[in-house]
C-alpha cells in the first residue's frame, strides 16, 4: 500500500541459499545469503555473531547480533514493479528445540 494505491500479489520464487559458519571458541560467526536473478533481483544477506547455551536437554537459548541487507527489485512480477532496499543492524534472542 502506498497512499491510496494498494496492490497484492503472490509469486513463487526459487532462490539459491548458502551459509558458512565459523566456531570462534563458543561464539559462531555466520555468513548467509539467498539470491535470485532473472528478470527481477532479490537477495537477503546476513553476517552475524551467534551464541547458544543449552538450558535443558535438547533446548538451547541463543542470541545473535549482526548486519542484514535485503533487496527486492521486481520487474513486472504479477504487474508489480518495485525497488526496495532494507539494511541495518539487528539483534535477536531465540529458543531452539
Amino acid at each position: 500500500t502506498l497512499g491510496d494505491n494498494s496492490k497484492s500479489f503472490s509469486e513463487t520464487i526459487p532462490m539459491l541459499y548458502s551459509q558458512v559458519a565459523f566456531d570462534l571458541d563458543g561464539i559462531n560467526l555466520v555468513v548467509e545469503g539467498s539470491y535470485f536473478h532473472i528478470d527481477s533481483t532479490i537477495y537477503d544477506a546476513r553476517i552475524y555473531f551467534q551464541y547458544e547455551k543449552e538450558i535443558l536437554p535438547f533446548i538451547k537459548l541463543g542470541a545473535e547480533v549482526g548486519y542484514r541487507k535485503e533487496l527486492f527489485d521486481l520487474d513486472d512480477a504479477s504487474d508489480v514493479d518495485t525497488d526496495i532496499n532494507i539494511d541495518g543492524i539487528f539483534t535477536g534472542i531465540y529458543l531452539r528445540f
